[in-house]
């Protein structure tokens, strides 16, 4: 590149030497793939090239935006495949747990079922006959609602709800999903820069 940029005479600095661009587009390119496309290639630029940092980085960033994007989603393919992988991988072992856990449900309904059939249906299971004790007063009704929403109540409604499927994310996906977003944000940053 100092040799192509020796060979010009930048008399006219309004306007950057066609022939150039692409060697600096390549030069650019190869800095992202390496990740060296920061301050400090910003900074240098300016000590090879007879222009200020602002007119460099504008310009640098201009040439490279397409090619920057493409690799971007390059990049982003990738980590979509790996995590892809690490799901597929984790749905399996979910399914088995899920299976695993409506067995267990369906097991303890029919010994519940299998329980009630055996009580007395008098509908007097739980009270003394006694007549010392005073008569019990039935709960108002939002006292009622107030049992069911858990607070006080017995879970009987949990335990006839079937169970639902749990997918739980490991440290590796959660790598990736982070990575995902910092690409997303880094697109709209060159986007907007651009």
């Amino acid at each position: 590149m100092k040799s192509a940029i020796a060979k010009h005479d930048f008399a006219n600095k309004g306007k950057f030497p066609p022939d150039l661009k692409p060697i600096l587009q390549e030069t650019a390119i190869k800095a992202i793939t390496l990740g060296d496309y920061n301050d400090n290639f910003f900074n240098y630029l300016p000590k090879i090239f007879p222009y200020n940092r602002f007119t460099m980085f504008k310009l640098t960033k201009r040439l490279v935006y397409k090619d920057h994007i493409r690799l971007i989603h390059e990049r982003q393919a990738a980590l979509l495949d790996e995590l892809a992988k690490q799901v597929n991988e984790g749905m399996d072992q979910a399914k088995a747990e899920f299976d695993r856990n409506v067995m267990l449900w369906e097991e303890r309904k029919a010994r519940r079922k299998a329980e009630d059939a055996l009580k007395p249906s008098n509908g007097m299971e739980g009270v003394e006959l006694t007549g010392s004790q005073p008569p019990t007063q039935s709960a108002p009704e939002g006292d009622r609602d107030h049992d069911k929403d858990g607070e006080g109540g017995d879970d009987e409604d949990d335990k006839d709800r079937p169970p639902t499927t749990r997918y739980r994310l490991n440290e590796t996906m959660r790598g990736y999903l982070w990575a995902l977003v910092q690409l997303s944000n880094e697109v709209c940053t060159l986007t907007n820069e651009k």
